[in-house]
């Protein structure tokens, strides 16, 4: 694969003959990242795998010809110098480490102020705090369930509604003049029933009514990503599809906690909320495959 070398070149341990390199150049807090290992012109050695942690997540490497490369998740809350370690292996059993940095910019994202119905701002019931509370277990179990699924997408990421954004990433929410959350997912704009499309190639991991979300599909892309879709006003699809980039999965709604009808648009790199629209901006990687 060959990858646009707008990548920031962090050259870490030049004697080694190794270097990591990390893509967009000055990546805000939030955002999805690539992370790339590749040898140096003057180091003829092929590592056969590579492992690495960014964030508390563990990376996976694919190869791409004597590259490695793998997605990554930068908090929203991390800012400044990031540093992780990048483990390779050799075929003679060697090992080499090093040791990548990423300098993450401050992003200000700014809050919107809403009004809901009270059922959603008042004190709840202890009946729905435990609806709530395994509605967010089911969410977090997906976490392993990506990673120790291989990256099953190659083409580039599309939005899965090509309408405006009413709402951005990382904005603060004020419900009824009261911070109560912040908002991790792109609301996009739309009418209710308005196709929704898999973003990427995936398997269905999440269909379900949940008590803030409404109606849901989570899709599983492998290697440690997923991308959410919610308040929809019907699905199309079951838990365990297979579904391919562009295929309608269900239709826009204002089910849950919502104001109108929109597509809230979220993605997670293993527990790590990241925006969204950062992954249209991820590398193609059709010629990429499974390190050995």
């Amino acid at each position: 694969m060959s990858l646009p070398w707008m990548f920031l070149f962090l050259q870490i341990a030049a004697p080694q003959g190794f270097e990591v390199l990390t893509y967009p150049e000055n990546p805000r807090q939030g955002a999805a990242i690539t992370v790339v290992v590749r040898p140096l012109a003057d180091d003829d050695r092929r590592a056969v795998e590579v492992r690495g942690r960014l964030a508390g997540e563990e990376l996976h490497f694919v190869a791409s010809g004597s590259e490695f490369v793998s997605t990554a998740g930068l908090p929203i809350n991390n800012e400044g110098l990031l540093e992780f370690p990048v483990v390779l292996h050799f075929a003679d059993g060697e090992t080499m480490t090093l040791n990548g940095t990423i300098v993450v910019a401050p992003a200000d994202y700014g809050a919107d102020t809403l009004r809901v119905s009270s059922a959603f701002s008042t004190p709840l019931t202890g009946q729905q705090r435990e609806r709530i509370r395994r509605e967010r277990a089911a969410s977090a179990a997906l976490t392993s369930i990506s990673h120790e699924t291989p990256r099953m997408w190659s083409k580039p990421f599309q939005k899965p509604i090509n309408t405006r954004t009413t709402s951005s990433y990382g904005r603060a929410r004020v419900f009824n003049g009261e911070v109560r959350s912040r908002h991790m997912g792109v609301d996009l704009d739309g009418v209710t029933g308005d196709e929704v499309r898999a973003a990427n190639d995936g398997v269905v991991a999440l269909v379900g009514d949940y008590f803030y979300s409404g109606n849901i599909v989570y899709v599983n892309h492998g290697a440690g990503l997923i991308t959410a879709y919610l308040h929809l006003s019907g699905t199309t699809v079951v838990e365990g599809d297979s579904v391919f980039k562009g295929q309608v999965i269900g239709f826009v709604g204002q089910t849950g906690r919502v104001t109108g009808p929109h597509l809230h648009w979220a993605a997670r790199y293993g527990s790590i909320s990241v925006n969204a629209m950062t992954l249209l901006e991820l590398p193609a990687a059709e010629q990429a495959t499974s390190a050995p």
